[in-house]
């Protein structure tokens, strides 16, 4: 029977994807960098599904669905025996569902559903005992804090302030209003009704949370008292001091500021004032230092959409963006905060159409993004900030069709260990994992995790990469498992105890990377169950040249003499070998 307090293991998977993936690597000379892995949490077609990717305190939080506990809480510490169940919050195959995970004072927030108390604010500090619910602040099965919509803006649902963690929840009495906690649940408050009555002060067809963003010690959002509609509000978490900035469209109607982002000692984002559209602002935190910083489609017409400034970064002195001088003209600009400097940086797409640059990413000395030409579909694209130096990567899939497929809200990009990453399409192997170092060149499949031209990458709740201790993780199916928790990188998946009454062992596997080796062999034994392992590598003539125990060895082979080497493992009667180039 299972306990809540027990680690919940989950068994290694060495087969078919990853063996045949290694042995493909291999046969056709491309080496191998990072060994590719993963842990089967859901067995079968069905998989786990992994989403929602977080580090937290020296692992990687996720939520994922084994079958009899439902969609709940997950860690791993890149191992298999430490891949476990947190805690069982909704007891049973319901889910929880937990989401919007966001780390303060030492503890990981996150909302969720235990079927009793409704959606309501949670935290844990990486233990059953320690996961446990804040407060039921809308007392009963209601809960508090509202399962977004997916027509909804996405915005982040915690903001920290000092000592304090702010978030908008709904009590069944004030609507949807700003809160606070300490963690505690005497501490967990109303900071104020600034809607006095039942109604809320959060734009309901939109949004179920205030976009809440630090800036100059206080936090800005946007918000309606009723009377001005919705506007720029700031607190600095009392009720004295949450107060209307300023009424950027003045009277009833709402300047709907959103999308902050601070930078150069002022807060971005996009409004409308009624007279010149959607366009870009900033404030210093007073109503007189609350400005247009340019009307980029001159007159009524929207410079850009309230997305777009999610779609922001700060590169090299600058906030890049997508925006519009004109109508259908959707291209990549840039400012410095000042009219004369807030400019488009490259007609990616000339003429009348849209490049819809997106998934922005710095990564050494570059600004990375999504975009399309009108020639090459939706590709990775990288720019220094001028014009000639806005150029294509790679066209990873030829011709019109889309090669990058991350969509919005996913994660575009993810550098890890001197490489980029992110998820595409060449139309031959499916949507795989792939890197970058910022040429044509050096653009390449990582590897073909579901062999053919089936998709690697077809998890309905998105895209999830994540960087964590040195190595890559994200979601992806072999097509013999579903969507299952993918490591790429060093020591493997492997190791793990299968639970009881589990399938028999799996066959024993040697993986050995880089193939040629040069200098270092790494060699990693996958399917050895809990019992010991010697691993021996010998030349041509038998001769044993290097020997390790253990499922994961490093071997010095500088200094040997080209040509093929044997790499040989032995768990009890079991045998696996695999054939290895030493040399350039």
């Amino acid at each position: 029977m299972h306990r809540p307090s027990t680690p919940h293991p989950v068994r290694p998977r060495t087969g078919r994807g990853l063996v045949l993936l290694a042995i493909a690597a291999a046969l056709a000379g491309a080496p191998l960098a990072q060994p590719l892995s993963f842990v089967d949490l859901r067995p079968g077609v069905v998989g786990g599904a992994p989403t929602e990717f977080v580090v937290f305190d020296g692992a990687l939080y996720f939520t994922a669905d084994d079958s009899p506990h439902g969609r709940e809480l997950w860690r791993t510490d890149g191992t298999v025996s430490g891949t476990t169940l947190v805690k069982d919050i909704n007891s049973g195959g319901d889910d929880s569902r937990p989401s919007e995970f966001f780390a303060f004072d030492g503890a990981l927030y996150f909302s969720a559903d235990d079927g009793a108390t409704g959606r309501e604010l949670w935290r844990t500090d990486g233990t059953a005992a320690g996961t446990t619910l804040v407060k039921d602040i809308n007392p009963g099965p209601e809960g508090s804090l509202a399962t977004r919509r997916i027509t909804e803006f996405v915005v982040d649902r915690f903001a920290a302030l000092g000592g304090a963690l702010y978030f908008a929840a709904d009590d069944g009495a004030h609507g949807i209003e700003l809160w606070r906690t300490d963690g505690t649940e005497t501490g967990t408050v109303l900071v104020k009704d600034i809607r006095p009555g039942p109604d809320g002060s959060v734009d309901p067809p939109n949004r179920t949370d205030f976009d809440l963003t630090p800036f100059k010690g206080a936090l800005y959002f946007q918000a309606s008292n009723g009377t001005d509609g919705y506007e720029l509000w700031r607190t600095d978490g009392t009720a004295a001091g949450t107060a209307l900035v300023k009424d950027i469209q003045p009277g009833a109607e709402s300047g709907f500021p959103q999308s902050f982002v601070g930078f150069d000692g002022a807060l971005y984002f996009a409004a409308n004032d009624g007279t010149a559209g959607i366009e870009l602002w900033r404030t210093d935190g007073t109503a007189a230092g609350t400005v247009l910083v340019k009307d980029i489609l001159p007159g009524p017409g929207d410079g850009f959409g309230f997305d777009s400034l999610m779609e922001m970064a700060e590169f090299d002195g600058a906030l890049y963006f997508w925006a519009e001088d004109s109508l259908d003209d959707i291209e990549l600009w840039k400012s410095d905060g000042t009219p004369s400097g807030t400019a488009r940086v490259r007609d990616i797409k000339p003429g009348p159409g849209a490049s819809y640059p997106t998934h922005f990413h710095v990564f050494d000395g570059a600004l990375y993004f999504r975009a399309t030409d009108g020639t090459h579909g939706f590709e990775p694209w990288r720019t220094d900030g001028t014009e000639a130096g806005t150029v294509l990567v790679k066209d990873v899939d030829p011709g019109p069709d889309n090669g990058f497929v991350a969509r919005q809200g996913d994660p575009g990009f993810v550098d890890v260990d001197g490489a980029l990453y992110f998820v595409a399409d060449d139309g031959v192997t499916g949507r795989e994992l792939w890197s970058t170092d910022g040429t044509e060149a050096g653009t390449a499949l990582v590897g073909d995790v579901n062999p053919g031209a089936g998709d690697g990458q077809v998890s309905t709740s998105g895209i999830e990469l994540a960087e964590f201790d040195g190595a890559l993780y994200f979601n992806a199916t072999d097509g013999a498992a579903g969507v299952e928790l993918w490591k790429l990188g060093a020591p493997p998946f492997m190791g793990g105890v299968a639970a009881e009454g589990g399938p028999d062992p799996e066959p024993l596997a040697v993986l050995a990377w880089p193939n040629p080796a040069a200098d270092r062999l790494r060699v990693a034994v996958v399917g050895a169950g809990g019992g010991p392992v010697q691993v021996e590598v010998v030349d041509v003539l038998g001769r044993r040249v290097a020997a390790a125990v253990g499922t994961w060895a490093e071997v010095d082979v500088s200094g040997r003499a080209p040509g093929p080497y044997v790499v040989r493992a032995r768990a009890g009667a079991r045998t696996a070998t695999r054939v290895v180039t030493v040399g350039e």
